[in-house]
């Protein structure tokens, strides 16, 4: 019983792995349109001045992009 729960939770894990990539893919085409196209990407609220690349950065870091532009209503 406890191993099918387990060999489950394997499934879903690989499934939700490629939604993971192929949301995460999206978020950054947003936040690059966002961004006039430009790749690098100039807090200048959260983390003042700090440049990041939309492109390299972790999920974490496109979740403070989105919230830093926001204010900027783009």
């Amino acid at each position: 019983m406890v191993n099918q729960e387990f060999q489950e939770l394997k499934r879903q894990w690989g499934v939700n792995s490629t939604e993971r990539a192929r949301i995460i893919k999206e978020m950054r085409e947003n936040l690059l349109k966002r961004n006039s196209g430009s790749e690098k990407y100039s807090f200048e609220y959260i983390q003042q001045g700090v440049v990041i690349s939309i492109l390299d950065c972790e999920v974490e870091e496109l979740l403070k992009i989105d919230g830093d532009m926001n204010p900027q209503g783009k």
